[in-house]
């Protein structure tokens, strides 16, 4: 029996579970009790009354002896529930632990470690807002706390919050020489000034820095030496994209990857300049979820290498060879799109030694171009698709338009367009000249002005169903939000 304090309490029937057999050591639910758990109760005379509860009339009165918990302390019971949202966080159910760390839940007579301990916990519950705000309450009354302040900015800086976390770090005492908390500080520091230095101004608290460690990784390439290109022949080529679903630049690449491929197999190469070695093509992920392995099949019968770049090993940075401190700094603090890239494709491009990098669309452009240009791949094309994300917001990140401006002053960095509005559009929002945009149209398949029965079919019907009409305004296109139709 489980120590606790033993009261008289005087029941009925009412209170005992139906059919409980009643014994010298019967644990009965005593709801009565407010505010304690009966852990065991035991009858005064249990000689005396009948062996079954349901022997007893609903007038029967029970005297009965029971031993019951303390009600839990408020201390037990705030460690309880940050066990339990811990526990949450950790089968990754981030809604439930949200719940359970309830600010207005908190104990304000908690200790400090414990408030410190909620905060945290809500930031691995994604509550980056709340965690936040409950850490600012806590530097009003708590400012001088060394601790306090380290572990906020540690939650801020992996956000890109590092102007916040340097003011925050250098507003409180300084941890000791030798000290890995010492070192923490003395890093991001140096990070903050250079990005000072570099922008000649002071980083904002909420401003994403992460960003400026993508502008000034790929800057660091804009002096690198290029060996001229060779005019009649060409290395590997590596085309690259998001997936293979059903879009048109996912058909234009695989198009494209296709006849390269079989130009070279048949002739050795395209257009008078050879092909020394097998074309590739890269995707993020080809799996059947949402169709984006539409074009697989086609790029696996024409015998192209088609790889998974989330199947890729994920480097990291020392196993990346890089001897420049600041680089190094800079990759661990890249954007997540831009690190993911980073991670998987600098060893693969090392390895295959592409001479060509085609990236195609935003999304590639971002995830590909800072590892094409470490791995010091020569020739970099950024392939550009219809109007850029400024004017198609809903796709628009941050880090585009620093990405491209930044690539723009990189030699060997090419920029390709399948239209000359499209170029236009985007020569305009990052102010580089039109001239830099090389025109490359859509290719298609010869098509043959023959009918067939079938599309004779098909027109017939087409003007039996629209014979009134004295206007008809043809598309095609899928009914999507990018197409604005």
């Amino acid at each position: 029996m489980m120590k606790g304090s033993k009261m008289a309490y005087r029941g009925t029937r009412e209170d005992l579970e139906p059919s409980r057999t009643l014994s010298d050591e019967a644990e009965v639910p005593f709801t009565a009790i407010s505010g304690a758990r009966v852990l065991s109760a035991r009858l005064k005379a249990p000689s005396a009354l009948p062996a079954n509860a349901d022997a007893l009339s609903a007038d029967d009165e029970l005297a009965i002896a029971v031993v019951v918990a303390e009600p839990p302390s408020p201390t037990d019971a705030v460690q309880a529930r940050l066990a339990a949202a811990l526990a949450l966080i950790e089968q990754r159910d981030f809604a439930g632990a949200a719940a359970l760390l309830d600010v207005g839940a908190l104990n304000p007579n908690a200790s400090l470690n414990t408030k410190i301990e909620w905060a945290e916990l809500l930031a691995r519950a994604n509550q980056p807002e709340q965690s936040d705000a409950l850490f600012e309450a806590l530097l009003t009354s708590h400012g001088s706390s060394r601790r306090l302040r380290f572990i906020y900015a540690r939650r801020l800086h992996p956000r890109g919050l590092l102007g916040r976390a340097v003011q925050l770090l250098r507003a409180g005492a300084s941890f000791p020489e030798g000290s890995a908390q010492r070192a923490y500080v003395d890093r991001l520091c140096r990070v903050h000034d250079m990005f000072e230095a570099e922008e000649g101004r002071s980083l904002s608290p909420d401003e994403d820095c992460r960003i400026l460690a993508m502008k000034y990784a790929i800057l660091a390439f804009r002096d690198r030496p290029l060996e001229p290109f060779l005019a009649d022949r060409i290395g590997r080529i590596s085309l690259i994209t998001g997936g293979l679903g059903p879009g048109g630049a996912e058909r234009q690449l695989s198009r494209t990857a296709i006849e390269l491929e079989m130009a070279r197999l048949r002739d050795g190469g395209v257009g008078g300049i050879a092909i020394d070695r097998p074309v590739e093509v890269l995707v993020r992920s080809h799996s059947a979820k949402g169709q984006r392995d539409f074009f697989l099949a086609e790029l696996q019968a024409a015998n192209v290498d088609v790889r998974q770049i989330d199947a890729m090993p994920v480097a990291t940075t020392a196993s990346l060879g890089i001897t420049d401190p600041d680089l190094a700094g800079l990759i661990d603090y890249l954007p997540i799109k831009v690190n993911f890239g980073v991670r998987r494709l600098i060893e693969h491009f090392r390895e295959t030694k592409p001479e060509v990098v085609s990236l195609w669309q935003d999304g590639a452009c971002l995830f590909g171009c800072l590892a094409a240009i470490m791995a010091g791949v020569p020739r970099v094309q950024l392939v550009i698709r219809g109007l850029p994300p400024i004017i198609r917001r809903h796709m628009l990140l941050p880090e585009h338009e620093i990405m491209y401006r930044a690539m723009a002053q990189v030699p060997g960095v090419e920029f390709i367009s399948n239209s000359k509005g499209a170029a236009k559009a985007y020569s305009e929002w990052l102010d580089i000249p039109l001239e830099r945009f090389k025109i490359v149209y859509n290719g298609v398949p010869k098509m043959t002005c023959d009918s067939t029965p079938d599309a004779e079919a098909k027109w017939q019907e087409f003007l039996q169903r629209t014979e009134d009409g004295e206007e008809i305004i043809g598309g095609v296109f899928r009914f999507d939000t990018d197409k604005r139709p």
